[in-house]
């Protein structure tokens, strides 16, 4: 299975060895596992081959969380392509992370309504 040349050398070994492993936990031999991994290695460099693409990493951070980190970085004078980078997301994903932050921003700053007077 040799890489792609515009995909990350680390990538599709790994691709392909979680392939193997997945086949054979569902009991294919390991001659036909590794057959089918060498295939689905070949397609995945030729539909995504040359194009960058966000795989996320194994630990999740809450969206919620992230948006309150973009707002931190914009307040401090970051661009958004610099905190595109700084998150390892798109500069679109930095823009809907930014509206989440203004929208809690604006919630959190509201005035607390009086209450109601019971009757």
């Amino acid at each position: 299975m040799a890489p792609h040349n515009n995909m990350p050398n680390e990538l599709l070994p790994h691709l392909g060895a979680i392939v193997v492993r997945c086949l054979q936990g569902a009991g294919l031999p390991e001659a036909r596992s590794s057959q089918v991994a060498s295939d689905v290695v070949a397609a995945v460099q030729d539909a995504f081959g040359g194009e960058r693409h966000y795989i996320p990493g194994s630990q999740r951070v809450a969206k919620s969380d992230r948006a309150i980190e973009a707002g931190e970085l914009k307040r401090k004078g970051l661009s958004v392509r610099e905190i595109s980078g700084r998150l390892r997301c798109t500069r679109n994903y930095v823009y809907e992370l930014l509206l989440i932050e203004r929208k809690r921003l604006s919630v959190d700053h509201a005035p607390n309504p009086k209450p109601r007077k019971k009757t």
